[in-house]
Parts: C-alpha cells; sequence; structure tokens
C-alpha cells in the first residue's frame, strides 16, 4: 500500500473502502465478462454447426404438441432413394421421433424401415405421420407399407391403433407377435 492510500485511508476511511469494494467488483465483473465471451462464442459455434446441418433438411411443418410445446418436423433425404422424419421439440435438440425411409420412385412405395419415439402419447408420432403423408402426397405415393415385427411385441396393441388412426390397415400373425402395415391412395 503506497503512502497516498494509506494517507487517503486515514483521511476517507469510507471512501476508500467503497472505492476497494468497487476495485473487487471490477475484477470479479472483468472475470464474469470473460466467460461470457467465452460461453457466447462457444454459443455462436454452435449455432453456426446447428445452421449448416439444417441447411440438409426441408421445414415440413411447425406445430402444438400435446404437452403445449411446439415442435417442428423435418425431412432428411439421405440419398435419392433413403429419407428420414425428424420430429423436434423447439426446445431440444434431440428429435422426439424419428422415421427411417426407403422410398422407390418407379413403384412409387414408401417403406416405413424404422420408426422412434421418446415418449408416448405426446403426438410426436402423429407429427412424423403427417411428414409421411405430406411427403407421399409431394411424390404422388400410392402405398406405404412396413412391419411391426417381434420387437415391438410388448406394445403391439397400441402400435396397431396407432398405425389405424393413420388409416393403415394392419394385419396381424396368427402368434399376434408380428404385423403388415399398408397405406394406399384412394382412387380418384
Amino acid at each position: 500500500m503506497n503512502l497516498s492510500h494509506r494517507f487517503a485511508k486515514m483521511l476517507f476511511p469510507k471512501l476508500v473502502l467503497e472505492l476497494d469494494r468497487l476495485r473487487q467488483k471490477n475484477k470479479e465483473l472483468s472475470v464474469e465478462h470473460a466467460e461470457m465471451e467465452s460461453q457466447y462464442e462457444v454459443l455462436q459455434n454452435s449455432l453456426k454447426g446447428i445452421y449448416k446441418a439444417l441447411q440438409k433438411f426441408q421445414l415440413l411443418a411447425i406445430e402444438q404438441v400435446n404437452n403445449g410445446e411446439l415442435a417442428m418436423v423435418l425431412r432428411h433425404d439421405i440419398s435419392p432413394s433413403d429419407l428420414q422424419i425428424l420430429v423436434y421439440d423447439l426446445d431440444f435438440l434431440e428429435p422426439f421421433a424419428f422415421m427411417e425411409l426407403t422410398y422407390d420412385r418407379e413403384l412409387r412405395i414408401i417403406h416405413i424401415n424404422r420408426m422412434e419415439t421418446s415418449e408416448s402419447n405426446q403426438s410426436y408420432g402423429s407429427l412424423a405421420m403427417k411428414g409421411l403423408f405430406k411427403i407421399a402426397e409431394s411424390l404422388w405415393i400410392r402405398k406405404i407399407e412396413g412391419e411391426i415385427t417381434p420387437v415391438d411385441g410388448d406394445h403391439l396393441d397400441r402400435l396397431k391403433s396407432f398405425y389405424e388412426k393413420h388409416q393403415f390397415h394392419v394385419r396381424l400373425s396368427n402368434e399376434k407377435k408380428y404385423a403388415k402395415i399398408v397405406w394406399k391412395r384412394a382412387q380418384s
């Protein structure tokens, strides 16, 4: 502590204490500012990555789901015959539902290879179906098909109801562990 500081401390003790408190606060704020700048850079880089990734997707819809939140339905063309439908809750960066599809342009058929949802009864699967039907309409698809496999056996009844709700014909195997699902475009 230098002589002028000691002298000021004797003459103006409250003022010097306040000045010392403000200097300490300034140091703390400087550290906090540096941390925030670092977090801002990380966030900015993340957003750039998300923007770049989203350029590969086509937005099919933004709709409200059962929990009141908004979700977006995206189409991702992996190849000329393979595509995905993803449903993202706008608050999260992980999909809540996705479908993997194969498309036969000549036969005008889409095959559902796989469909998963992270939560039941939140309408994520129904949003994925809306996306699927939007794609089917744009590609003049005449038939959508798929299977319910033994892996899905523990919730076969729920899946049967789900597909029937979306106008699929569900044909169960005799053992009721497997089912074929088929949707056909109505003849005009």
